[in-house]
């Protein structure tokens, strides 16, 4: 069952990016005539970061809003997350890092890739996110 939700949060981000997030997949079947895809055997594409591992911890972030899905990935010291609205109205949200996994060091910044490249306060490894209405914010924390 883990492997359709993977399935669906990484589709959700393919379609709501228009294709910036793509990671390869293969196909599996589940149980009786329900087919599905793998994701997380090869690197991919987090908008224009190449070479990216799917990165999906248990109790990576906390989101204050529950309304939101998101993914993760990383390469070398960038943890990219997509935050996917399923609402019809726009979610305004603090997210934390969870440092027992995550280690943000004091030159740590957040860019907003989904929008305007602009680059978003990080403090305390937390943030403040708006996620338009059935749409996507991404962002990459580097540092």
């Amino acid at each position: 069952m883990a492997s359709l939700f993977v399935d669906y949060m990484v589709s959700d981000a393919f379609v709501k990016s228009n294709g910036q997030i793509d990671f390869p997949s293969e196909y599996i079947e589940g149980y009786a005539y329900l087919q599905n895809k793998f994701y997380g055997a090869g690197k991919g594409r987090f908008f224009k970061a190449a070479g990216v591992q799917l990165w999906m911890p248990s109790r990576l972030l906390n989101i204050e809003d529950i309304a939101l899905n998101y993914i993760s990935a990383k390469k070398n010291d960038t943890l990219f997350l997509a935050f996917m609205n399923q609402s019809p109205a726009a979610v305004t949200t603090r997210v934390t890092v969870n440092p027992a996994l995550v280690a943000c060091s004091q030159q740590a910044g957040l860019r907003l890739l989904s929008h305007s490249g602009k680059i978003l306060p990080l403090g305390d490894s937390s943030f403040l996110l708006t996620v338009p209405a059935r749409g996507l914010a991404a962002v990459a924390v580097s540092g």
